[in-house]
């Protein structure tokens, strides 16, 4: 049976989402089983949810165009992140932000400031990244594995100062932007240090931070759900990060 908006919007609530709020959201859609009026449904209550004085972020990221095609479309390089987000990419209610490979779909208050960064950097000081911390914005995940949301984590592996398994590595290619005159630029993606075979598991630091009230945990519709705070996330993770690396990548060697 299909969860109703009015269902999907009090889900919202229950999970710390409150009118005039930044929101970034992280999910699978086929997890919930069914939403009235589909994809655009849950755009709509999540819309709504907010209200005018709020914002809200969907992941529009593509690893491959940049870094393998060297080129990227604002406007028409589709999002790799689900049908949600490719949704909201094509809504005239949203806006694409700049980077080639970490964008984000973005409506709201804060929609012109956040599409104003362009920065090179993928998630260190001066990213969307880092305005998503700034601004506190209530991080929700549905039905995904700890590996595959919260996208956050690298943010604060990039300001930890401590984090020596990834690095930003520069990518170079041709860039057509809202100006639709196509430019040669290079933009960094945080990557994994292959050589000493690193391998991404943040499940044992994600359910640290369940186990510690940081992440709450949720269901909506059969599927399993997160939420925290930007600010709470950073400050939790930070420790884990500096002390324990462990719980957020392994090695395959």
């Amino acid at each position: 049976m299909k969860i109703s908006v009015e269902q999907l919007e009090e889900a919202f609530r229950r999970m710390h989402v409150a009118p005039g709020e930044a929101v970034l959201v992280h999910a699978s859609f086929k997890s919930m089983g069914g939403v009235e009026n589909g994809p655009k449904g849950f755009i709509d209550a999540l819309l709504r949810t907010v209200g005018e004085q709020g914002t809200v972020l969907l992941p529009t990221y593509n690893f491959v165009s940049w870094t393998e095609g060297h080129y990227f479309d604002i406007e028409h390089t589709p999002s790799t992140m689900g049908i949600l987000t490719e949704i909201a990419r094509s809504d005239a209610r949203f806006k694409r932000t700049s980077h080639p490979i970490y964008s984000f779909a973005v409506a709201g208050r804060h929609q012109s400031e956040l599409c104003a960064i362009d920065s090179n950097n993928c998630y260190g000081p001066g990213s969307v990244f880092d305005a998503i911390h700034r601004l506190d914005a209530q991080m929700l995940s549905f039905g995904l594995s700890f590996n595959a949301t919260f996208s956050l984590t690298h943010h604060v592996e990039n300001i930890s100062g401590s984090c020596d398994y990834r690095y930003n590595k520069p990518f170079a290619g041709i860039y057509t932007g809202y100006d639709r005159v196509p430019a040669l630029r290079s933009y960094t993606m945080t990557v994994r240090d292959l050589l000493r075979g690193v391998e991404t598991d943040i499940i044992p630091a994600m359910t640290e931070l369940v186990e510690r009230g940081v992440i709450s945990e949720h269901e909506v519709s059969g599927a399993r759900c997160h939420s925290t705070s930007a600010r709470a996330f950073v400050e939790g993770l930070l420790p884990i990060v500096t002390h324990t690396p462990e719980k957020l990548h392994r090695s395959r060697f």
